[in-house]
């Protein structure tokens, strides 16, 4: 069995190697600039996407993203708000 030690130890190395891989493919789109929320309180997922792609159609978003909180059970509309 191993001691509690070194499962630490291989526990703290496997997770900087996991905190790295999103930091180094996050940087090529950080001139795009951060997520803002946009909007919340979905009641479904579909309503939360809607807007989102509404937003790019006409020009005031790039991308958009909905996230689900399993606290307030609703989804929140994040987005990357275009460069004019």
């Amino acid at each position: 069995m191993k001691s509690w030690r070194s499962r630490v130890g291989a526990g703290l190395v496997a997770g900087a190697a996991v905190a790295v891989l999103p930091l180094t493919a996050g940087a090529a789109f950080a001139d795009e600039g951060p997520l803002v929320v946009a909007a919340g309180g979905y009641k479904t997922e579909a309503a939360c996407n809607h807007d989102g792609d509404l937003d790019i159609a006409n020009g005031t978003a790039t991308y958009r993203v909905c996230v689900y909180s399993t606290t307030t059970k609703t989804f929140t509309l994040f987005e990357r708000l275009a460069k004019h």
